[in-house]
């Protein structure tokens, strides 16, 4: 499932938690992929039984910029190019030491809850 926003997976792993709680048969973990083009770290695939898949690249959020110390909050959907060019927005004071993948591939890589 591709999300649309941080409210939607909260719904959905608060849902997720609930069977889980409810049933001691079958319990599903969830896995994540924020871009997906992150190839090197993991794949798009669960590598477990009883997975859900979350698709984050949709939720691309960049807040709480700090341009004194160079931070950002930032969601998984954003790529080395959406930080790229908000940095650039910003008055390009910082750059982001990125990888030699892909512009599209995301800051955040991909995790699992279990």
């Amino acid at each position: 499932m591709k999300l649309a926003n941080t409210a939607q997976v909260q719904q959905i792993v608060k849902k997720i938690n609930q069977y889980n709680l409810s049933n001691d048969d079958s319990k599903f973990s969830i896995s994540t992929v924020s871009s997906g083009k992150n190839w090197g770290y993991s794949a798009q695939e669960p590598s477990f039984d009883n997975a859900i898949l979350m698709k984050l690249s949709r939720i691309k959020e960049l807040d709480n910029y700090d341009d004194k110390q160079g931070t950002i909050t930032l969601t998984p959907g954003v790529t080395q190019q959406n930080l790229y060019e908000y940095l650039q927005e910003q008055g390009g004071k910082f750059w982001i030491d990125a990888t030699g993948s892909s512009p599209e591939c995301s800051i955040t890589i991909s995790f699992f809850i279990n």
